[in-house]
């Protein structure tokens, strides 16, 4: 017969005091069995495993059935699973090679056992949840507290002059909270392995990681491929990866606004690249380095007037320059994507040479128009996803000046 040696009292402080390992250990003691202790994801948190050679050897996956049930006996396993509520979610306790002989002392046991269970896991996710949780909203919303008071939150200590770099990964369709939770963590997992200790975050469809940066090209020395593979074969998406330029720690707003440009200005190229560094813009790069108002003052002097006339005369303009630039002013591919007639763009053309005081059969013109084009593209996106480094700037205020 299987009788507890402690009390849920003892259990608790010595959980406190020494970990997750004083619960395993005792457990695995009293029981007679080896044990598991996973997180809701089926993260194992005991026995401890140090940096395995695989991560999913990391995890475990839960039977669909735990999702309702207190416990559940996977007979053709031999595995006995128990179910312990923490704020919302759950922690598992798994029982191995266990035949099902003796389950009410058995449950008995770790019915004694959950208080020091959910403690700790309650101990360990409030501060980690909340300094994510702030600095996710500073970072993906329009939320304007202090940075140094959210770092304060973490529950590591951390360095604001370390040099980092953010990785965004966009994923193609809007997934469930908590497959993008998993991911996050799987994400920092696999930094983990590459000896990096990143900051994993998400937020709607996005995912994004705050990378240590150990040299000076870090962002470009290191395999982004090689993640960005293991995460979309691993969990069955699709990403598109942005890289950020190497900042201080306290600066990193400016990395992930660099790699969300890396990853629109691709797009409105159409390039098919699926993995984008903001180093690698070439002449967009040093543009979006500059501060806002100089990027918005290019903008303006470039294509002022013509936002202006359509925003005063509902007019087709800039949408028509940006179609003739696309084409490489091919004028029949230009008017049937417009479906428009071929003497209504040369209207336009006419138009627009007239507005801007401009030659379009001139290459320095289109390739400074199409520039400036790209550039106020990307500003609108940012602008109307709300996701501007400088976010009490209003672009189109800023262009009627």
């Amino acid at each position: 017969m299987i009788t507890a040696i402690k009390s849920s009292d003892m259990l608790i402080e010595g959980v406190l005091d020494h970990g997750l390992t004083f619960i395993g250990d005792y457990l695995e003691r009293i029981l007679h069995h080896s044990v598991l202790i996973a997180d809701h994801h089926g993260r194992i948190y005991f026995p401890e495993k140090k940096s395995p050679a695989l991560i999913d050897s990391m995890f475990v996956n839960i039977p669909t059935a735990m999702q309702k049930n207190e416990y559940f006996h996977s007979e053709e396993d031999k595995l006995l699973y128990y179910r312990i509520a923490v704020n919302g979610k759950s922690a598992y306790v798994i029982i191995k090679n266990f035949q099902g002989h003796g389950l009410s002392q058995l449950l008995a046991i770790l019915k004694d056992s959950r208080l020091a269970i959910k403690c700790y896991f309650s101990k360990m996710n409030h501060g980690s949840a909340l300094f994510k949780k702030k600095l996710t909203e500073y970072l993906f919303t329009s939320n304007r507290a202090n940075l140094m008071d959210i770092l304060q939150l973490s529950d590591i200590e951390l360095d604001i002059a370390r040099p980092c770099f953010f990785l965004l990964l966009e994923t193609e369709a809007q997934a469930a909270t908590e497959d993008l939770e998993l991911i996050s963590f799987y994400g920092h997992e696999y930094w983990l392995r590459n000896n990096l200790k990143s900051i994993s975050l998400y937020h709607k469809h996005q995912l994004a990681f705050i990378i240590p940066a150990n040299s000076s090209r870090a962002d470009q020395e290191i395999d982004l491929a090689a993640f960005k593979n293991t995460l979309e074969k691993r969990f069955h998406i699709s990403t598109v990866l942005g890289a950020g330029g190497i900042y201080p720690l306290i600066d990193m707003e400016k990395s992930l606004s660099e790699a969300r440009i890396a990853i629109i200005i691709n797009d409105l190229m159409g390039n098919s690249s699926l993995i984008n560094r903001f180093s690698e813009l070439g002449i967009y790069q040093a543009i979006f380095s500059q501060d806002i108002e100089q990027i918005t003052e290019y903008c303006k002097q470039r294509l002022g007037r013509l936002i202006e006339h359509d925003n005063k005369n509902d007019g087709e303009l800039l949408p028509t320059l940006r179609r003739l630039l696309d084409t490489c002013v091919n004028i029949k591919a230009t008017a049937d994507s417009l479906i428009i007639h071929v003497n209504t763009l040369y209207y336009r053309m006419n138009r627009i040479e007239q507005i801007l005081e401009i030659d379009l059969a001139k290459m320095a013109t289109r390739v400074e128009l199409y520039t400036a084009i790209k550039v106020w593209d990307t500003l609108q996106i940012l602008n109307r996803n709300e996701q501007v480094w400088s976010k009490d700037q209003n672009f189109d205020m800023a262009l009627q000046a």
